[in-house]
């Protein structure tokens, strides 16, 4: 299933830090990222949760779904040694604040990052799972 995979995460199945995208697939219940992180310690950035939580049209019941599943996470708050990183990054790869700000937060407290987003390749200093889904 992971077509890159170079780090701790896969090696020791513990810690991980998850996109975004992970975490909707998660709420889908895509069987195969479901069994991927199942067993893991899973961190997010809080950009994650904000993108998550704050998604258009989101129902009482999935909000508090999304809650839930936000709260079986570790959420990794905005910090200097991340805001450097995500600088560096964006001016270096040209990529979205977000993303930058997600990889930041992988590269600064050294966990590998599950993604579905092609677009994190371009960033070399990641620890990268890149799942085809």
């Amino acid at each position: 299933m992971p077509l890159i995979t170079k780090n701790r995460c896969a090696m020791n199945g513990v810690e991980c830090i998850v996109d975004t995208n992970i975490l909707i697939h998660l709420q889908n219940n895509v069987p195969q990222i479901v069994g991927f992180i199942d067993g893991k310690i899973v961190f997010i950035s809080f950009v994650s949760e904000l993108e998550i939580l704050s998604k258009h049209g989101l129902t009482a019941k999935q909000e508090k779904e999304a809650q839930s599943m936000i709260d079986d996470c570790i959420v990794i708050d905005m910090n200097e040694k991340i805001k450097k990183q995500a600088i560096a990054i964006r001016k270096k790869y040209q990529v979205k604040l977000p993303d930058a700000i997600i990889a930041a937060t992988a590269i600064s407290y050294e966990l590998p990052l599950i993604t579905c987003d092609k677009g994190f390749k371009n960033i070399p200093e990641l620890d990268l799972i890149l799942l085809d889904i």
